[in-house]
């Protein structure tokens, strides 16, 4: 399953979908779907259209897809990889919040690490369930950042990830991104509160290990991406804590090229996926 991330330079799974989205997961996602042919089938949280392709294409002259993301230029993204895999998928700019479509108009539908940033999860929720039809299909895939594990030799790693949480945390704060950080295990009990009947959990592990000094690359990765929001935040108080993440980096970095063969780093978090029926 999933390979690349990294609890130094984000807090949750934000963005990191086209990464860590492998063949395993989309058959995971077909056979808990069925999409069948004429079906119409939304997926909420888009990002550049990585299921659209890889279903459309799995399933030529198949089911319908319609997807939707609140930054416009993911979904611009999305469109022009759409026309150059000549995939005809439905893309459009909405809030999951809201969605902008007529009440049972959806087979089916899936939502995967979307609800996490959202602040009212329980608001998406309700429109899921307004617009996919009695009986229809519903996957929503969520972590619980709350259960991330680490685990770095030498122990100075532990120290830059205890502040890169805090800074991380504290942006999703200030830009009111902040959603529900242990909201996959909650996914059942949720989706029951909103007339689905959930059928099955399924667990998929994210983690990635080192073993032996990571190369340069890595730590000039781990600087720039936290530069880049140390200098795109106008709170000081946030951006000296983003100084004090990179001056920890450094000196992880430094030590871990002192411990060579003896470095280890392993980073461990869970994905919970749950299907659902509408009742």
């Amino acid at each position: 399953m999933p390979r690349d991330i990294d609890f130094l330079t984000a807090f949750t799974l934000k963005h990191l979908r086209d990464r860590w989205w492998d063949a395993a997961f989309t058959d995971f996602l077909r056979d808990a779907m069925m999409p069948q042919p004429g079906e119409r089938v939304l997926d909420v949280g888009c990002g550049a259209g990585t299921a659209e392709l890889i279903l459309a294409m799995l399933q030529p002259g198949g089911a319908r897809f319609v997807g939707i993301d609140l930054v416009p230029a993911r979904v611009a993204d999305a469109q022009r990889a759409a026309r150059r895999h000549g995939v005809a998928a439905e893309l459009a700019t909405a809030d999951a919040a809201a969605l902008p479509f007529d009440s049972a108009s959806f087979d089916a539908a899936f939502a995967v690490a979307v609800l996490q940033h959202v602040e009212r999860p329980e608001d998406a929720l309700a429109s899921l369930a307004r617009v996919v039809r009695s009986g229809g299909r519903l996957v929503v895939v969520e972590p619980d950042n709350e259960q991330r594990r680490w685990y770095s030799e030498p122990s100075s790693g532990l120290e830059a990830f205890a502040l890169a949480t805090r800074f991380f945390e504290a942006l999703e704060s200030s830009r009111c991104q902040r959603g529900t950080s242990a909201l996959g295990p909650r996914l059942p009990g949720l989706l029951r509160r909103f007339g689905f009947e959930p059928l099955a959990v399924h667990l998929f592990p994210v983690a990635v290990s080192r073993i032996g000094a990571p190369v340069s690359r890595v730590w000039e990765e781990r600087r720039r991406a936290i530069e880049r929001e140390v200098a795109a935040t106008a709170d000081e108080s946030l951006a000296r804590l983003g100084r004090d993440v990179l001056a920890a980096v450094d000196a992880y970095a430094r030590d871990g090229s002192a411990a060579g063969p003896a470095f280890v780093e392993i980073q461990h978090t869970m994905l919970y996926a749950t299907v659902a029926q509408r009742a």
